[in-house]
């Protein structure tokens, strides 16, 4: 399971999010309401993202890893997922160091600390 290594970054994640436990983490991927993305850098889990599908936005819910320019292209397989979901936008409630990362991703400020990215359709 990967659950195990996983759990650091997500507990870095809650920690600094409204609303999120673990438990409620786990029951959501569990009962197919959130998905997981982790991202591997030579078999070790650096990053992981919970993500969730609001209408037709794509809801990245909590992030949490370490080295982000290592990974940064791997998470950003999330807006392949979202548009092939549907998603018009992708959005994002980010601490600040999140939010910097995220404006430099093409993000803009949507109010009350969510951050959204519109996604191209056709």
């Amino acid at each position: 399971t990967v659950w195990p290594h996983v759990l650091p970054h997500l507990r870095r994640a809650i920690e600094r999010s409204e609303g999120w436990t673990l438990d409620l983490a786990n029951r959501k991927i569990h009962n197919s309401q959130a998905l997981l993305w982790v991202v591997l850098d030579d078999g070790k889990a650096v990053g992981c993202a919970v993500t969730e599908l609001h209408g037709n936005a794509a809801h990245i819910a909590l992030v949490g890893g370490v080295g982000w320019p290592r990974w940064r292209s791997e998470i950003l397989k999330i807006y392949e997922w979202a548009m092939l979901a549907g998603c018009r936008c992708v959005t994002v409630d980010g601490r600040a160091g999140w939010s910097r990362l995220l404006l430099a991703e093409g993000f803009t400020k949507a109010g009350d600390g969510t951050l959204t990215k519109d996604l191209p359709h056709g």
